[in-house]
């Protein structure tokens, strides 16, 4: 769809999961979603929930 883009949820999912990947390479893989959503939340002074953490992780992991 070229003039679709995005919903604001789908563009932060998108933000997100660019500040996953570089939360994984940097912490060497170790951290799990509990860990990964705190440290987001603190670092973006957010309150993601760790289902969305979790999920967006899932959607990383099988691409």
């Amino acid at each position: 769809m070229a003039n679709h883009n995005g919903t604001d949820s789908e563009r932060t999912n998108q933000s997100l999961s660019e500040i996953l990947k570089d939360f994984h390479l940097k912490h060497k893989g170790i951290l799990g979603y509990r860990r990964m959503t705190r440290a987001i939340n603190r670092k973006l002074g957010t309150t993601y929930n760790k289902k969305r953490i979790l999920g967006i992780s899932s959607i990383i992991r099988h691409s």
